[in-house]
């Protein structure tokens, strides 16, 4: 019982930490995306 117990924990641990990347992985793309067109925006007041 306590081998699928530390299994389950090893388990729900993997998916969780996973999650927190994609996520942060999510914020880090929208906000580069976003910086992207900042940028563009930006250049085109410059010029």
């Amino acid at each position: 019982m306590s081998d699928i117990q530390n299994y389950l924990n090893a388990f729900l641990y993997i998916v969780v930490r996973t999650n927190i990347l994609q996520q942060f992985g999510w914020t880090l793309a929208i906000s580069m995306i976003l910086g992207a067109l900042f940028l563009d925006k930006f250049k085109v007041l410059l010029w």
